[in-house]
């Protein structure tokens, strides 16, 4: 279930053979209910023989009736909702024993269902005395029930700094660490485009940045390499929290092309490096890749669908996932020609061109006959 990244599709949108939820007992709960579908889900993963991923088309239909919302779009109740949290964990704890293996699923709802809740512009969109008093008072109550320092190590770095302010209690540089993060994104620098035979050949480059502009740093000390956080701290925290090393070179820099009547968007294969800039014994990360798209297969192996697709990088780096739309290079405007396909009985008409704002957008056009 780990190694499947099975955890990302928690969502009830799947098939169940009715023999299995009837041999054991599989329901979803009745009435109206947080984290319903993990309860579900999460028991029928660790119950299954045998699990198939379909990814290749879309086969799920989704209808919303007029004047009804589903259980979590009402208002948040903290006490409710992380009760549900512990009773998903207690579900994990039935199946797993103590260790590295329930660690990791525990790391899970961890950082999406609490940590992730006290940073940025979720912490800091809510009241004051609202996200002071009650939400993040329920966070730290679970944390001291069921979260041991030995979860921290399958966390992002700054999800674990976080973990381990909130163990001490300390609201305040949980507060003031959300608002300097707040915004993180990345400068880019679509450094190359043109065509290539079938395919256009993008090459860009990348480096993280918060919202007021200033690059994401971190520093060497014995040979490790740590995050430097974007605003002191009155807490201190030990090095490894704060520890990059062995993650840092697993970063990547990705193109994804989405169609913009859907919004779905399609993962292009990339090659990432990793690019240090030393001063002294600080380091910035700066991140450059390169793809193929070609127009006749970009869709998970399928032509692009008729219509205007926008491409985009973005970036994978210790935890932190800012996406941006692909520029112009350099601030000039390259002449981009049209390509065209033949497809059996259709012809496929690639148009690359850049918008108004200066980004770079694919038109296509699907011919019969």
């Amino acid at each position: 279930m780990l190694a499947d990244h099975l955890l990302a599709f928690l969502t009830p949108h799947k098939l169940f053979r009715t023999e299995f939820l009837r041999t054991h007992g599989l329901r979803f709960p009745e009435g109206a209910a947080w984290l319903e579908d993990h309860r579900m889900v999460v028991r029928a993963y660790f119950l299954a023989k045998a699990i198939s991923v379909v990814a290749d088309e879309m086969c799920c239909h989704w209808v919303k009736v007029p004047g009804r919302s589903h259980h979590s779009a009402r208002r948040f109740d903290p006490r409710a909702y992380y009760q549900a949290v512990r009773e998903v964990l207690d579900i994990v704890d039935a199946y797993t024993s103590p260790g590295d293996e329930r660690d990791r699923f525990y790391a899970h709802w961890y950082h999406g269902k609490m940590l992730r809740l006290i940073k940025g512009p979720t912490l800091l969109g809510l009241p004051v005395r609202y996200r002071q008093y009650a939400h993040y008072r329920e966070i730290r109550r679970l944390a001291q029930e069921r979260f041991s320092p030995a979860v921290d190590r399958w966390l992002t770095v700054s999800t674990r700094v976080r973990a381990h302010l909130l163990r001490r209690n300390a609201y305040g540089d949980i507060a003031r660490l959300a608002a300097a993060e707040r915004g993180i994104t990345m400068t880019t620098d679509l450094e190359s485009v043109s065509w290539d035979g079938a395919d256009l050949v993008l090459s860009a480059s990348a480096h993280l940045v918060y919202a007021d502009g200033r690059p994401v740093v971190f520093r060497r000390v014995a040979g490790r390499l740590l995050w430097i956080p974007p605003c002191r701290l009155r807490t201190p925290v030990p090095d490894e929290t704060l520890d990059v090393t062995d993650t840092l070179d697993q970063s990547r820099l990705e193109f994804w092309v989405r169609d913009r009547e859907t919004t779905g968007d399609y993962l292009l294969p990339s090659r990432s490096v990793v690019k240090r800039h030393v001063d002294g014994v600080k380091e910035t990360i700066g991140l450059r890749t390169a793809t193929r798209l070609d127009p006749r297969t970009a869709k998970l192996g399928s032509p692009l669908d008729g219509g205007t697709w926008d491409l985009f990088l973005q970036a994978d780096c210790c935890g932190w996932g800012p996406r941006r739309r692909l520029g112009r290079p350099g601030g000039v405007r390259p002449s981009l020609p049209s390509r065209a396909y033949d497809l059996g009985d259709a012809r496929l008409i690639a148009r690359p061109y850049w918008t108004q704002l200066g980004n770079l957008s694919l038109r296509v056009d699907m011919r019969r006959g």
